[in-house]
């Protein structure tokens, strides 16, 4: 077995595996039960993978991440008989890998943990940092636990059955840590698109883990988002309200977000102004959208509700210049008049 590397948090360890097969990650659960938490279209993909070990599958799609799913999930584990030094192993994209880290974290009131993220996304962003939850109505990650996993493991073989459009949505999060905290990053992604990284695996399998330990090295620094992990919300903001209140996948929604976010920056942070159209250069060549026919009165009215409201305003992660990201807060009243102009 490949040697782990640790990234050590406050109260835990998560081992991160690149470039592993799955069998030898098995042996960490010694006697316990490996259950594994998938979705039914990866189930069908992987049965094979997986038959040796009890599976829990749910439905694919944002719309299942709701409590009612984790409910279902708690009862297959009862099913099972699942113990709490079992193990659950997520096995699958983000709604997977945050409904397995919010399920072991509540289930007897925590079991053990194992991600095994199996899209661009989860790889870069959603299997990274212990946040997960699930929805309530349109809400994003209304209720929820920072729960780490035991171990992480990145295999870039599973991005072989991912679809286009899933590693378009993929580029979005790797380009938002670019624009936040790493300039020659955003120059190496302005020099290819898609059909590079493809076709070019070692190429690939670097530029995951150069943004998997840049998200870890942030998280592990700030775990419980009390400072620099904000940063991570670079056009998650108004990036959530559109895609919970439009249904656009979710890099898309993301993508118009820090197009937005990039404008503000420069009207708000004295931001170079030739940058938004070098962004919205880069997020074309990556087939992201940059602009989206938004009712900006909805998306207020999600914002109000955002978790990063307070009694002033909403912090609003912005851009001084590339590489250096800032936290302000803006009032809903000065955001209201920017996204009437913005999205008319």
């Amino acid at each position: 077995m490949e040697k782990a590397i640790p990234f050590q948090y406050q109260f835990s360890s998560v081992e991160c595996y690149f470039q592993n097969s799955l069998a030898p990650l098995i042996e960490r659960a010694g006697n316990s039960k490996v259950i594994f938490l998938t979705d039914e279209n990866l189930y069908r993909i992987y049965k094979e993978d997986l038959q040796a070990y009890p599976i829990i599958t749910i439905s694919p799609g944002e719309e299942t991440k709701q409590q009612p799913t984790a409910d279902q999930v708690i009862s297959e584990l009862l099913k099972i008989g699942a113990n709490r030094d079992d193990l659950l192993v997520g096995f699958g994209g983000g709604v997977v890998t945050d409904l397995a880290g919010y399920v072991a974290s509540i289930y007897k009131r925590g079991m053990r943990l194992g991600l095994i993220p199996t899209s661009l996304l989860a790889m870069v962003d959603a299997a990274i940092g212990g946040k997960n939850g699930v929805n309530h109505g349109l809400y994003k990650n209304m209720a929820g636990t920072i729960n780490q996993p035991s171990f992480i493991l990145f295999n870039i073989d599973y991005l072989k059955s991912l679809p286009h459009d899933e590693w378009v949505n993929g580029f979005a999060e790797i380009i938002k840590h670019a624009c936040i905290g790493d300039e020659a990053m955003f120059q190496l992604l302005e020099e290819h698109e898609i059909a590079y990284w493809k076709s070019h695996p070692d190429h690939l399998a670097a530029l995951i883990e150069r943004n998997a330990r840049f998200k870890l090295e942030v998280t592990v620094a700030d775990e419980k988002e009390r400072g620099i992990r904000k940063w991570l919300n670079f056009g998650h903001t108004i990036g959530h309200s559109i895609e919970n209140r439009y249904s656009l996948p979710h890099g898309k929604a993301i993508s118009i977000g820090m197009m937005a976010a990039a404008k503000l920056s420069v009207a708000l942070e004295g931001l170079d102004s030739q940058f938004p159209d070098r962004l919205k250069k880069l997020l074309f060549s990556y087939a992201l959208p940059v602009h989206f026919a938004a009712d900006h009165n909805s998306l207020i009215e999600l914002m109000a509700a955002d978790k990063k409201m307070t009694s002033k305003g909403i912090d609003f992660v912005l851009l001084k210049a590339p590489g250096n990201p800032t936290i302000r807060n803006i009032s809903l009243k000065e955001l209201t008049e920017f996204l009437k102009k913005y999205f008319q």
